[in-house]
């Protein structure tokens, strides 16, 4: 299978295990989140989503990663919540405009999400329940960016681990 798309990978250790959440988008035969055990770099699990993705979204004191779905029609309001443990979408959640680039707070409790196109808000939900506990209104948001993301999960590839993936 060849893919012709970009890859952007969203990482959390579950139950020992570092895991990579892969999300696709491009010219793929596929809609799925790729799932890697990045100690190991081998794929656990492709789990199908509504639509290509874009920006993973995963924190280690919340149980589910998030991805927002890229489409030219109603899809591109929803993000999808994977279940770390099960590796199986438990939810999807209509933000009322684009979703772009779902961010967890730096504690993990709050899953953000920006609504743009006709929603012109920025949604809060509660990560543990996904219950919407806020929309802050805003013109045109176009994705949550944290640098706190970096201090929950950092995985580089030592040279010997790239030679070894040719």
């Amino acid at each position: 299978m060849e893919y012709k798309s970009t890859l952007k990978i969203s990482a959390v250790v579950v139950d020992g295990r570092t895991l990579g959440f892969g999300t696709n988008f491009g010219d793929c035969d596929k809609t799925v989140v790729s799932v890697w055990d990045l100690d190991k770099m081998e794929v656990v699990k492709q789990v199908p989503v509504a639509g290509g993705t874009e920006s993973p979204a995963a924190h280690a004191n919340a149980p589910y990663v998030a991805v927002d779905i890229i489409s030219k029609d109603r899809r591109a309001r929803t993000v999808q919540l994977i279940d770390k443990k099960t590796l199986e979408v438990v939810k999807t959640l209509d933000v009322g405009g684009h979703a772009y680039f779902p961010e967890y707070s730096a504690d993990g409790k709050f899953l953000y999400i920006s609504a743009g196109y006709n929603g012109d808000e920025v949604v809060v939900y509660d990560s543990n329940s996904l219950q919407k506990v806020a929309a802050i209104p805003m013109e045109s948001p176009a994705g949550i960016f944290s640098r706190g993301r970096v201090k929950y999960m950092t995985r580089g590839l030592s040279p010997d681990e790239i030679g070894s993936l040719k």
